[in-house]
């Protein structure tokens, strides 16, 4: 009877090691820390056990990552993106006393002058403050593009900027505003 029974042992493990060898997901479960087997003596125990640990978590119930660490990953992704960092930059510079002057040995010219206000906290470099010049009616006549001086512009500074208009005489009732499409052109921080 013994050897009836080791030869149905040798049986069923040569049809184990069969599926396994194959690929069949015959016999599987989740792997937890409690099927550890410890080979070894107890001082080794401890000096494997991060590994052993590592081992047991790769791949197996991963825990979800929680919100500050999403939130961590979608702002440097966002930082990394020139597209979004330029608006950014560009949201904290302001014009002030934007205005047109007669220039009085030019006749029929004007001068449009301004202050520009980096709000950022790192310096700016702006190569031009994109302006629109309008007629008394509200009509788009020309488009001007001064350079602020200097043109990096230290966080929390204030620079100004002008620029002749040589066709835009000071009493046509001409305005200046901002271009509203794009009203800055900078070179990135610093």
């Amino acid at each position: 009877m013994l050897r009836f029974s080791m030869s149905h042992g040798k049986y069923f493990a040569g049809s184990l090691l069969f599926v396994t060898a194959m690929g069949f997901p015959a016999l599987t479960w989740a792997q937890t820390s409690t099927d550890v087997i410890r080979i070894g003596s107890p001082s080794e125990w401890s000096q494997y056990e991060s590994h052993w640990k590592q081992l047991i978590n790769s791949g197996f119930n991963k825990p979800p990552r929680d919100a500050a660490e999403k939130a961590n990953a979608r702002s440097t992704s966002t930082a990394s993106d020139p597209k979004i960092t330029e608006q950014t930059l560009i949201k904290n510079l302001r014009v002030n006393d934007l205005r047109l002057v007669p220039i009085i040995k030019l006749n029929g010219s004007s001068q449009v002058m301004g202050q520009i206000t980096n709000g950022n906290r790192k310096a700016v470099t702006v190569s031009s403050v994109n302006l629109e010049i309008l007629d008394s009616f509200g009509n788009l006549v020309q488009t001007s593009a001064p350079t602020p001086e200097p043109l990096m512009i230290p966080a929390g500074e204030t620079v100004t900027f002008q620029k002749q208009l040589y066709t835009v005489p000071p009493d046509g009732g001409f305005q200046v505003r901002l271009s509203r499409s794009n009203p800055f052109t900078i070179r990135g921080g610093g």
